[in-house]
């Protein structure tokens, strides 16, 4: 019976598959985002390697590009909903952590470009 009722309602199939699609994509945009921070203080180890910046490096644009894609994510939430300051704030929080270890690894570069310079001279 519940079958049936359904059968003859398209639309109601069609609203439940959309709820069902919008809600594995929050989902995902919210694992990545719990992934940012992890992700951040792993590069941070791997800038304490001096000789050795490149998987640093790595890290470091993977874990901007997930960033990148939450970002987009919370720009689209803002356009379709009423956003909360709350939990808008505590995801800009999660991302300092990101900026720290790239601002760390920028300035090891920048010191090791120096070094080569000094050398060449």
């Amino acid at each position: 019976e519940e079958c049936s009722g359904i059968i003859d309602n398209p639309e109601s199939i069609d609203v439940l598959n959309t709820a069902r699609h919008n809600l594995n994509t929050t989902l995902q945009n919210v694992q990545l985002a719990k992934a940012v921070p992890a992700e951040a203080r792993a590069a941070l180890e791997l800038v304490k390697d001096d000789k050795d910046l490149l998987p640093a490096f790595e890290a470091m644009r993977v874990v901007n590009s997930q960033r990148a894609m939450v970002q987009r994510a919370i720009s689209e939430t803002q356009t379709s909903s009423k956003p909360n300051k709350n939990r808008l704030h505590h995801l800009t929080k999660y991302f300092e952590e990101a900026d720290y270890v790239l601002e760390t690894l920028e300035r090891k570069l920048f010191q090791h470009a120096r070094d080569f310079f000094r050398l060449g001279m």
